[in-house]
């Protein structure tokens, strides 16, 4: 395999794969470092990739960090009150396994993650069975070869990935938050009578 062989499959194919990656509340800086090192040396050789990594102005290491993403030309999301805009104008999600993956996949995007804190660990059937079939319930260090791989496929065979979405699609209908309201409504109304 060269250097761009793998172009994306849908729409503009001449377009970078845009990789979001987040750890979500990771205070320190190291282990999404780590997961931007290896994207760049395993996946950016053979593939055009646009790396945006989410990080926290809080974050151990931000100076570091910021150095780090210069190095590589790697503009590095801070200050967001939300990623919506940034799920929407991105192919591929990278990071942990929590509220993250549905944020992902409603904005119609495949996510790849893995295990930031022991809390994410769950079957991996119960992912399988709401769309998400590219989850690792491992820690980045113990799952490094595997998500690179998971990357990969998914690049080269951009639009099944998307087709897997269509499973979360069907298991969730984005309206559990009506359905919590109204069932306040609903007790409100009864509470008055």
């Amino acid at each position: 395999m060269e250097q761009g062989d793998i172009k994306k499959n849908v729409s503009n194919i001449d377009k970078s794969f845009v990789l979001l990656i987040s750890l979500g509340g990771m205070p320190n800086l190291r282990l999404l470092r780590k997961v931007v090192e290896a994207l760049i040396a395993e996946v950016f050789p053979f593939i055009d990739i646009d790396i945006r990594p989410v990080v926290g102005s809080q974050s151990e290491g931000l100076d570091t960090f910021q150095k780090f993403c210069h190095q590589h030309s790697i503009i590095p999301v801070q200050h967001a009150s939300s990623l919506r805009n940034y799920y929407q104008t991105s192919d591929l999600f990278i990071g942990a396994a929590g509220g993250s993956i549905y944020e992902a996949m409603l904005c119609g995007i495949p996510a790849v993650t893995f295990v930031v804190a022991d809390n994410q660990k769950q079957e991996r059937s119960f992912f399988e069975e709401i769309g998400h079939p590219h989850h690792f319930n491992e820690h980045f260090d113990d799952c490094r070869d595997e998500i690179i791989d998971r990357v990969i496929a998914i690049c080269k065979d951009y639009a099944g990935a998307l087709g897997a979405l269509s499973l979360f699609r069907d298991y969730y209908d984005c309206q559990g938050v009506y359905r919590v309201a109204n069932s306040i409504y609903e007790y409100d109304q009864e509470l008055m009578d």
